[in-house]
């Protein structure tokens, strides 16, 4: 048992009531479901999961958000439960969380995110924290497009939902990434303008200035620089490796 399941299990504990043995039934079906799924930092899946988990329960959530956090790739797998499946097993508001993500997926980050669930987003922060947190497996280029995505998007909405120190660390590894040799060398020098900027040099200042105060949710505007309209546009799945992997 690794160190991150042991405090996951610690913080269910201390939730009482049916928590302990509803977090054990999660992470035995999450278990199952990446069984054969391995990342390209060599950990199994599973341990993404737990992490996953464990910065959502960093937020004060409730135990239904860390519940579907560790269920929140299940539904992307070959042999995924059904939802009744797993209403049955874990409630309706945790399919209710786990829906909402899915749906995420596919919800255009522009204009604003008034309609998103604040728990299926605070379930995606913590997914892209944790890739952020591995990122240096990810091919170069990758590791640019995902680390302008968080400065420009994920980092700005972590404050607005009141997650400070998270949006600090996002911001962080995003500057590190941005401004790591290997990144620099795959990015495609633009032609000098008058004002003399580049891609590189605008993303690292979009990164390095001051935190902005935190806003409300409903006025999240996302500026329009050329990242990703989606989530899954941001290369979430290039964390993991595939090959030989169930279609």
């Amino acid at each position: 048992m690794t160190t991150a399941t042991t405090r996951l299990l610690d913080w269910a504990a201390a939730q009482g009531q049916d928590v302990p043995s509803t977090l054990g039934r999660a992470l035995v079906v999450a278990q199952q479901a990446h069984r054969q799924r391995i990342r390209l930092s060599g950990d199994p899946h599973i341990v993404h999961v737990v992490e996953v988990a464990l910065i959502v329960t960093q937020q004060c959530a409730a135990a239904e958000t860390v519940i579907a956090a560790v269920l929140h790739d299940v539904p992307d797998t070959p042999a995924a439960p059904s939802g009744a499946e797993l209403r049955a097993q874990f409630g309706a508001d945790v399919v209710d969380i786990l829906d909402g993500y899915t749906k995420l997926e596919q919800l255009p980050l522009d204009p604003d995110l008034r309609s998103a669930d604040r728990r299926v987003l605070g379930i995606k922060i913590a997914h892209r924290l944790h890739n952020m947190r591995t990122i240096h497996h990810l091919h170069p280029a990758r590791q640019r497009t995902e680390a302008e995505h968080t400065c420009e998007v994920v980092a700005p909405l972590a404050r607005d939902l009141g997650g400070v120190e998270l949006g600090a660390e996002l911001d962080r590894l995003s500057h590190a990434t941005l401004g790591s040799t290997d990144v620099v060398r795959h990015i495609q020098p633009e032609p000098r303008t008058n004002r003399g900027s580049g891609a590189l040099r605008g993303a690292l200042r979009r990164c390095a200035g001051p935190p902005e105060e935190p806003r409300k949710v409903s006025n999240h505007q996302v500026r329009k620089r050329g990242t990703a309209t989606r989530w899954a546009d941001a290369g979430e799945g290039d964390h993991e490796h595939r090959a030989g992997l169930p279609r």
